[in-house]
């Protein structure tokens, strides 16, 4: 596995897969197993302390050893120099769901009937000093 900075073209892609609008202000990275993208990860809507995390993943080896979290961690807070990530996810999204819990996103705020009727808008935030207590490096 190696990482990459994100193209334009994987970027585009990456807005009908997570649908999601691109930003001008995104920078992010792909996971990369061997020629294959494994995961794509996009940062916006950037703050002073906190910016939007997106992302794709399509081969769960990204996920392995916490491959994929160190490298959103320390592109974040390290590179990027937030202090806080912020992620939505559908209520139906199960899956983005459990990976925000075991990255250690905790729930702030559930708006009701935002994606559609009976599908609520999860939003989910993760600082430093609670990722630094978890200890995933």
């Amino acid at each position: 596995m190696n990482i990459l900075p994100i193209t334009m073209q994987q970027a585009y892609e990456m807005k009908h897969e997570a649908n999601i609008a691109l930003m001008d202000d995104g920078r992010g990275f792909v996971v990369m197993n061997g020629e294959n993208v494994a995961a794509k990860v996009i940062c916006c809507d950037f703050t002073q302390n906190s910016c939007h995390v997106h992302m794709v993943i399509n081969d769960s080896k990204a996920l392995q050893d916490n491959y994929l979290a160190k490298e959103l961690f320390h592109f974040t807070f390290e590179v990027l120099g937030r202090t806080m990530l912020i992620a939505t996810a559908s209520s139906l999204n199960e899956g983005s769901l459990a990976l925000q819990r075991a990255y250690g996103f905790e729930e702030v705020c559930r708006i009701t009937d935002a994606f559609s009727d009976g599908e609520d808008m999860v939003i989910s935030t993760l600082t430093r000093e609670h990722h630094k207590r978890r200890r995933i490096h």
